[in-house]
């Protein structure tokens, strides 16, 4: 009768150390994803903060080609008074018209 108590406490042993095992192992995978999800919300948190400043960056490269395009339109319309106020001094200046 003593080697069945025997048997079941071997068993018992054994059962308890692969639980130990098993637990230990599952405990690891949970440390180790634990440092995976701080890392991704860690990289979550910089790539937000960079897309805001990209973002940035763009609403100003936007405004800076709105006031290029005034400038050049502004540009543009002084060209074109110089342009007309040249023919007008040749027309007076050309031998023809007097």
């Amino acid at each position: 009768m003593w080697q069945i108590s025997a048997v079941l406490g071997l068993g018992l042993i054994l059962a308890g150390g692969a639980f130990k095992l098993y637990y230990d192992k599952a405990e690891a995978e949970k440390a180790a994803l634990r440092g995976e999800l701080q890392q991704a919300i860690s990289n979550q948190a910089i790539l937000e903060g960079e897309i805001e400043n990209q973002n940035e960056a763009i609403e100003e490269q936007l405004v800076k080609e709105k006031e290029n395009f005034a400038k050049i339109g502004q540009l543009t319309e002084a060209a074109r008074a110089a342009e007309t106020e040249v023919t007008t001094i040749r027309k007076a200046c050309s031998p023809q018209s007097g």
